[in-house]
């Protein structure tokens, strides 16, 4: 139960913090080669995804082993696996996107980003099943997590080996599609945040030359 949640929690959570430092930590290539910017947060969420795929033999051994000693583990529902990676891919890069616009102004996004995943995955049911939050409140909360729905799916279909219900499916439909609005209306920004990277890029290039000069200059002055 624990490891079908994981997998997927750990290529979102690596995904993003990864392509939220993929403008700033390209800055040079950037300047030099002319390619649509937004390819490189959505390199780290396609690198992390393969492992993710590369995970999933373990897995399916995992569950194989434990239906064979009498577990109701596993079953004809993990056929939906592709079906909800497809739809949580757009959630993953439209947020990779939208942060690595946020830290090519802000330096501090990468750390607030991680405090933030480390209270979410608490608000995840990964650790737990969804039915053992007995708080009413609590379970509101756990609910409104956009990642939520994705976790109960994988769940769903790798754990319980069931096809996952239709109101999982619309919820997230619901949310990839947000987010691929969002993404559509925050393009001018992310041109914005290349803009500020090539210009922070040579800022410190002509930066690093000045002090590069300054002992030149000492000892042409002696």
């Amino acid at each position: 139960f624990l490891v079908c949640g994981l997998f997927p929690w750990i290529w979102l959570s690596t995904a993003l913090v990864e392509g939220t430092t993929s403008l700033v930590a390209s800055a040079g290539l950037i300047r030099r080669a002319v390619f649509p910017a937004e390819l490189l947060p959505i390199v780290p969420v396609l690198a992390n995804l393969v492992h993710l795929v590369l995970a999933v033999p373990v897995l399916a051994v995992g569950l194989a082993l434990g239906r064979w000693q009498g577990f109701a583990v596993g079953g004809p529902g993990a056929l939906a696996l592709p079906a909800i990676v497809a739809l949580e891919l757009p959630l993953i890069a439209g947020l990779a996107l939208a942060l690595a616009a946020l830290h090519a102004h802000f330096k501090d996004v990468k750390d607030l980003l991680t405090s933030a995943l480390t209270l979410l995955f608490f608000l995840t049911p990964v650790l737990f099943p969804l039915s053992a939050v007995g708080i009413p409140a609590l379970r509101h909360l756990v609910r409104l997590n956009p990642v939520t729905p994705f976790t109960l799916a994988y769940q769903d279909a790798l754990f319980a080996g069931r096809f996952p219900p239709l109101a999982l499916w619309l919820e997230m439909a619901a949310v990839a599609v947000e987010v691929r609005a969002e993404r559509c209306e925050r393009a001018p920004r992310l041109e914005l945040a290349v803009g500020a990277v090539v210009h922070q890029e040579q800022v410190g290039r002509r930066a690093a030359g000045d002090r590069a000069r300054e002992p030149h200059d000492q000892l042409v002055a002696v």
